[in-house]
């Protein structure tokens, strides 16, 4: 299970685990205090033993910038399907638990200044691990 504490551009992901009778430890995702404060907007899913996370951000220097609501594409992996231990970007590189900095997962830029992008991007792992996404921007997708 999955949940968000704090404002739009400003709030960390909080995991925990249902293993049928108890429920596990609440663990914070990601810390994004200061500088890298980042609201995020995505999701989780288990695929091929591991977990996801699959997402876009807010950030008010992006407001400032002129791009309306969320930006970008990210996508991070966890060898452990509970989520607790390091996380790795697409190209591989572990950027520990829990996530400081988000920027590291970007892999790719679908919105310019001045396009609306609000939903969340859906995402699916195939077993050969190939990952597609889709996410709409200025209402099209």
């Amino acid at each position: 299970v999955t949940w968000r504490i704090g404002g739009h551009v400003s709030a960390n992901m909080y995991l925990t685990r249902y293993d049928g009778q108890t429920w596990g430890e609440s663990l914070v995702w990601n810390n994004t205090k200061g500088t890298n404060t980042t609201g995020f907007y995505g999701g989780f899913s288990i695929a091929n033993d591991r977990i996801y996370a699959c997402w876009s951000r807010r950030h008010k220097a992006d407001h400032e910038a002129g791009y309306i609501n969320n930006r970008g594409l990210y996508l991070a992996c966890c060898p452990d399907p509970t989520g607790i231990g390091d996380w790795y970007t697409a190209a591989g590189k572990n950027q520990g638990f829990p996530l400081i900095d988000l920027e590291p997962f970007k892999i790719a830029e679908p919105s310019m200044p001045g396009e609306r992008m609000s939903s969340s991007a859906s995402f699916v792992i195939t077993p050969s691990g190939a990952f597609h996404s889709t996410v709409a921007v200025g209402g099209k997708m």
